[in-house]
């Protein structure tokens, strides 16, 4: 298996894509914490991504901060989840 493969994969918790994935999401979501206390409110537009890195986050965290996700893509993505607040 390649390194890219591992890395791209969302398959298993444990895979190192997700943990990465995992690892990135806490990240962002000091950023949308930070944003938040600056500005009073989260706006964010994925360009290119995709609805199962959002999945990675837990939509009470979302939804208590009222933050607005807006995903770009060319291609359909039947994994997008829509959180209403």
């Amino acid at each position: 298996m390649s390194l890219l493969f591992a890395v791209s994969r969302y398959t298993g918790a444990s895979s190192i894509g997700t943990r990465f994935r995992k690892r990135r999401a806490r990240y962002v979501m000091s950023l949308i914490d930070e944003i938040l206390a600056e500005q009073g409110r989260c706006r964010i537009l994925d360009i290119g991504g995709g609805g199962l890195y959002w999945k990675l986050f837990d939509e009470d965290y979302l939804r208590a901060r009222c933050v607005h996700v807006t995903i770009s893509n060319i291609e359909y993505d039947p994994n997008m989840v829509v959180i209403e607040h």
